[in-house]
């Protein structure tokens, strides 16, 4: 037995024993006062992303497929994909906020260690079985990222950012615990395994069937808080836009993945009886999700709300594909997010080394005339956001198609018209960015900096994503049946 666990969780504890030794061997170099303190972030950031890599092949080569330890954590074919895509998300994050980052000279390599346990804590949220593990999980992970939101000390708005999210954030877990303690006093159990066997095809004159939908609603708000959907919504763009932009690029691409999961293993897996009821709390917030995306991004001047409101918009789409409750809805999900992540690499990658060293909030007009100083960042920024606004043959475009194929093969004609004239109306925003990169003059360019050395692996990154995004709408087999393994891997049929 205590090979197998080993065998299963082999990614999550090769990752806690790099980062003990990460922490003890840069704290031992800082003890040395006679070494006039080195720094440490370059250093560090090489070795969280080694041990990352690391753990990447590790999660490719786990032959485990299905391993079930205290009923707590299992490891299935779901949660083993899910790992791989949660650290090429994590890795690439790490890429493209490294020019930033260590412009900043900050020379905290705590940065990075708390980066590393949030991944530890995500890891095993993906395993989790069972709603304490899973409060346990969330509350470790939000921790690591309330101060990784607040970890510029020197700015007024990241520390604003951190207590803000730290506040709502502990508002949102107490509301978790309020609907798992609803559903053990009915049940007597917090196990998802047993919750799905006592109460598939329940009568509902054993248990008082409304009190199940009490606390399965406010385990549903918990998992909109942290996904950013609309009206969970309102606490991201002062958050996201106070913390310093590595932080800002981890939290819109890594987490939303997990917790899409969440909604998987709760509402698909276990409690699949009463979706009847949720499907359409899923259809009004991903309606307004898109609505309040779409129309409040176009009033923003500041580029990073602007991709804020964007993501809370792109939530709505996945929200859409959930709410058909079908396998092709699912599929369609993860493929939607799988792409939502690579575009992301695209976009926060050029925009951390356009902006590296710049110490003011980044408008829109700061990219006027691109088009003519750097043509070949401004045509991949332009692609990428004719990618995220769903224009052919990008591959953002095949996106938003499979979440529309799902909703009309599952009779949502009227939804789904509804959520194609909010994207039509929602996609001007990113005409008038592109509009912004080539034709807006602009008299001083004061925000643009010289390339340095350590840029050379985001524009190789950056490269890769926008050949994925041009080249992959030609043939998307490989990613769908990624997707399809993740729906299929909780046995959904």
């Amino acid at each position: 037995m205590d090979s197998y666990i080993l065998k299963s969780f082999i990614v999550e504890f090769f990752l806690l024993v790099g980062i003990l030794a990460i922490l003890l061997y840069n704290a031992s170099i800082l003890s040395f006062s006679s070494w006039n303190f080195p720094l440490l972030d370059k250093e560090s950031y090489n070795q969280s992303l080694f041990i990352l890599f690391i753990c990447l092949l590790l999660s490719l080569n786990n032959d485990i497929t299905c391993f079930s330890a205290l009923h707590l954590f299992s490891n299935d074919v779901t949660s083993l994909s899910i790992k791989t895509l949660l650290l090429v998300a994590i890795i690439g994050s790490l890429i493209c906020g490294k020019p930033y980052f260590l412009s900043k000279n900050i020379n905290l390599f705590e940065y990075y260690s708390i980066v590393l346990l949030s991944v530890f804590s995500l890891l095993f949220l993906t395993s989790s079985t069972d709603l304490i593990s899973i409060y346990l999980c969330l509350e470790m992970q939000s921790l690591c990222f309330y101060v990784l939101a607040a970890f510029n000390r020197y700015s007024v708005f990241s520390t604003e950012a951190g207590l803000k999210y730290f506040v709502l954030g502990a508002f949102s877990s107490c509301l978790f615990l309020l609907g798992s303690s609803v559903l053990y006093g009915l049940t007597g159990t917090t196990n998802l395994a047993n919750l799905s066997l006592l109460l598939t095809g329940l009568d509902s004159s054993i248990i008082n069937v409304s009190f199940i939908y009490f606390g399965l609603i406010f385990i549903l708000v918990t998992i909109f808080f942290k996904l950013t959907a609309a009206p969970f919504h309102i606490w991201s763009p002062d958050v996201y836009e106070g913390s310093p932009l590595s932080s800002t690029i981890i939290f819109i691409l890594v987490p939303k993945t997990i917790f899409l999961l969440l909604i998987l293993r709760i509402f698909y897996s276990t409690f699949f009886d009463y979706f009847v009821v949720f499907k359409n709390i899923f259809l009004i917030c991903g309606i307004l999700s898109v609505l309040v995306g779409s129309l409040l991004a176009l009033q923003q001047k500041r580029l990073k709300r602007l991709l804020i409101y964007s993501s809370i918009s792109h939530v709505g789409f996945m929200l859409l594909g959930y709410s058909t409750g079908t396998l092709l809805g699912i599929t369609a999900v993860f493929y939607y997010m799988i792409f939502y992540i690579i575009t992301g690499f695209l976009i926060w990658g050029l925009i951390s080394i356009t902006f590296s060293d710049t110490k003011k909030s980044l408008y829109l007009t700061d990219f006027a005339m691109l088009g003519r100083t750097n043509p070949a960042k401004a045509l991949a920024l332009a692609l990428g956001f004719f990618s995220l606004a769903g224009v052919p043959p990008l591959i953002g475009f095949s996106m938003k198609f499979f979440i529309f194929s799902a909703s009309i093969q599952a009779n949502m004609f009227e939804i789904s018209t509804i959520i194609i004239l909010l994207s039509v109306i929602g996609s001007f925003y990113y005409l008038r960015f592109i509009k912004i990169l080539f034709f807006e003059k602009k008299i001083k360019y004061d925000g643009f900096v010289v390339d340095n050395t350590y840029n050379e692996v985001v524009y190789v990154l950056a490269a890769f994503s926008l050949f994925v995004i041009i080249f992959g709408f030609i043939d998307p087999s490989l990613f769908l049946l990624f997707s399809y393994k993740i729906g299929l891997g909780l046995m959904f049929v």
